[in-house]
């Protein structure tokens, strides 16, 4: 008796999760996904314009130098934030995943 499954709970948790929760959660994946990709842009421009600058594709400017140097910095700085948002995501989607099967059994 004890392996049988509440059906009207599990029914309960697939409409919460399908309505409520997969919103949310889709949308904290897409921010994350997207503030990754911003990350990744910020630190790989500068060497971009390093490498147009020294092939001879584009001249020098110190203004675009100055700002890609500003990006590279905002970069490194967004991807300790992002680290943490990302492990904090995922750990709270494996905390809600194994309460949910909690409540199942």
């Amino acid at each position: 008796m004890k392996n049988k499954k509440n059906s009207f709970k599990i029914f309960k948790l697939i409409l919460f999760d399908l309505f409520l929760f997969s919103g949310g959660g889709f949308f904290l994946l897409i921010f994350s996904l997207t503030l990754w990709a911003i990350i990744i842009s910020f630190i790989l421009a500068p060497i971009a314009l390093v490498i147009v600058n020294l092939t001879g594709y584009q001249q020098f400017s110190w203004f675009q130098s100055v700002i890609e140097v500003c990006s590279l910095l905002l970069g490194t700085l967004l991807y300790h934030f992002a680290k943490i948002l990302t492990k904090n995501f995922f750990a709270f989607m494996l905390n809600y995943f194994k309460y949910n099967q909690k409540i199942i059994e």
